[in-house]
């Protein structure tokens, strides 16, 4: 049978010390308003801080634009940008800390051994990330790169026309998009999933047609 384990954050410090929270699947947010999902005591933390989404078994914890920030292990993050929880660390919002506990932590991540030979990509399409080998890229894609590498992705192994990439990436150009333009989106998406993997394109050119992904090892079907 099997199960998931979760990981927790144990606050560190203010009124709040020593309290355990259990994250959950999804998305957590965090911050000073109480409907947030972790509720922060702490008068310089804004209402919406941050928020804990849980990708692919792992936390990651982003600024949604709070007046003073977020910290894991020192490192302050700039908005929006994304950074991977791991066991130890210490995530600070505003003035309060936490301790990340992962209890999977010892548990062996078979999709990150398999990558030493081949980058394992994965989408999440409500938060609109892709991680390579369990990380985020940063700076995440443009809305138009993201929905094109969504296209590719849904169709996994298959050829899509210029045509179809055009309708779905550019709905509001009722006149048509060129080929170059199209040409030109897939050619920065591959440059950047290219400089996260040291070369892996995951994108293939059906000369004459358009293109097809590979599957997210790097492998044809």
């Amino acid at each position: 049978m099997s199960f998931k384990v979760h990981g927790k954050l144990v606050c560190l410090n203010g009124p709040g010390s020593g309290r355990e929270v259990v994250l959950g699947e999804g998305t957590s947010t965090v911050g000073r308003a109480p409907n947030c999902d972790i509720v922060l005591d702490d008068k310089f933390a804004s209402r919406q801080h941050a928020m804990i989404d849980r990708l692919d078994g792992q936390y990651l914890v982003r600024d949604i634009g709070s007046k003073n920030g977020i910290a894991v292990n020192q490192h302050r993050l700039s908005r929006d940008e994304s950074v991977v929880l791991t066991d130890g660390a210490v995530v600070t919002f505003a003035n309060t800390r936490f301790r990340f506990e992962d209890p999977a932590a010892t548990m062996t991540n078979l999709s990150l051994e398999k990558s030493e030979t081949a980058p394992v990509l994965r989408l999440h399409e409500a938060s609109r990330h892709v991680l390579i080998n369990g990380v985020p890229l940063n700076p995440p894609l443009s809305l138009k790169q993201f929905d094109l590498l969504c296209l590719l992705h849904d169709r996994l192994g298959q050829a899509v026309s210029k045509h179809e990439i055009a309708s779905a990436v550019w709905p509001e150009e009722t006149d048509g998009v060129a080929d170059s333009n199209v040409d030109r989106l897939v050619s920065r998406v591959r440059s950047r999933l290219a400089d996260a993997t040291g070369g892996n394109q995951f994108i293939e050119t059906v000369r004459g047609f358009g293109f097809r992904m590979l599957d997210p090892d790097g492998n044809g079907k």
